[in-house]
């Protein structure tokens, strides 16, 4: 499986377009992150990431794009990335990219 992204929004800002998704994990987390492909907005280049956590998912995970590795990781704690190939599934989380 891969991520799900239902988008609620992509709306220009200037010379940027911001777009605003629903982010569904899946049951099998890649080592490193999910990867988040500037074409799933239409975008040719991500220029920011900002995530928010559903409130299950601020319970007992922390999300955060990694811009190095255009990444969105999941941590279990503080400083401690998911196990790779770990169940994320019922796990979601709200991002809005800031793109080109």
């Amino acid at each position: 499986m891969a991520l799900s992204f239902t988008t609620t929004a992509n709306s220009p800002v200037g010379n940027f377009r911001l777009a605003t998704s629903l982010v569904s994990l899946d049951n099998s987390y890649p080592t490193g992150g999910y990867a988040l492909p500037a074409s799933t907005w239409g975008f040719s280049q991500i220029v920011a990431v900002f995530v928010r956590a559903s409130a299950e998912f601020s319970q007992n995970r922390l999300v955060r794009w990694n811009r190095a590795t255009n990444t969105l990781q999941v941590y279990t704690a503080l400083g401690t990335e998911a196990a790779g190939a770990s169940d994320q599934f019922t796990f979601f989380a709200a991002v809005t990219v800031l793109g080109r």
